[in-house]
């Protein structure tokens, strides 16, 4: 800690509620300062489009700070590991989220009986579209789509 001395002690004590008295030979322990602070902007994007998958966030964080960022929970996402960073003016973090795979399994059934007719499986991330090829089984005619 720096010392400082003090001049016009009078009207320092008085501004200062008498705290430039409290050392006998002049000098008073420079008073303590905030550090600055800057916003971190927090990022979450899917990691195939970059496109945000939640909203961003921000945080107030001493600059030379260091963090310990964590990611938010995002339904249908792989969780990525946390970040840890020494905050700058202008940091920001991006996490990157990793979609999950699904199996979809599509029942083709006969109209009359009920019975299934074939059942085929297929494999999709999510957020991404699926297109089912259409199936034909002799002896039958597609009638419907259930959904």
């Amino acid at each position: 800690m720096k010392n400082w001395r003090v001049v016009g002690l009078t009207a320092l004590s008085l501004v200062l509620g008498g705290g430039a008295l409290a050392s006998s030979s002049g000098l008073v322990p420079e008073f303590a300062s905030e550090k600055k602070k800057t916003e971190v902007k927090i990022r979450y994007v899917d990691i195939r489009t970059n496109k945000a998958i939640q909203p961003q966030t921000e945080k107030l964080v001493p600059i030379g700070a260091h963090e310990l960022f964590k990611p938010v929970v995002a339904t249908g996402y792989q969780m990525p590991k946390a970040i840890e960073k020494t905050v700058g003016q202008k940091t920001v973090i991006t996490f990157k989220y990793l979609p999950e795979t699904y199996t979809i399994k599509v029942r083709y059934l006969d109209d009359i009986t009920g019975n299934e007719v074939k059942v085929r499986e297929y494999r999709s991330t999510y957020g991404a579209k699926l297109i089912l090829p259409t199936y034909q089984q002799q002896g039958f005619t597609k009638t419907r789509v259930i959904r």
